[in-house]
């Protein structure tokens, strides 16, 4: 099926190289090209899209309060869709910002949803 938004093939070249740039720690580079992904993509439900905005979220993060409150509320709605792994990792991140805005009641949901995820995740592990 033909993505309207983004064509596959230039979605994937820039979230290669955005990921690239993101692994070598060049996330002030990384994050324009996760924004231009999330900008044109019209599938809400696609994984890069997911993951550009985790990503763009762990770019933004540190830069200042103001910043990681508002990537905080850009990143927000999309975690919960995440693939587990992402998510747990997610969850950590946002309840750190949370912590570092002084939002308690942030961090209490998000230790909460961590905490249930995380035994989710360990009951469910395959066992050797």
């Amino acid at each position: 099926m033909k993505n309207i938004g983004l064509e596959k093939e230039m979605k994937d070249h820039f979230f290669y190289a955005a990921e690239h740039l993101f692994k070598e720690e060049q996330k002030v580079e990384a994050a324009p090209l996760y924004r231009y992904i999330i900008d044109r993509e019209t599938d809400h439900n696609d994984q890069t899209f997911l993951l550009c905005h985790f990503r763009l979220f762990q770019c933004l993060v540190g830069i200042s309060s103001d910043g990681n409150k508002e990537a905080l509320g850009r990143f927000e709605p999309f975690y919960s869709h995440l693939p587990e792994d992402n998510q747990l990792d997610a969850l950590l991140l946002t309840a750190n910002v949370s912590y570092s805005l002084g939002d308690w009641n942030r961090v209490e949901r998000y230790g909460d949803e961590l905490h249930t995820l995380s035994k989710n995740v360990y009951h469910n592990r395959p066992v050797d």
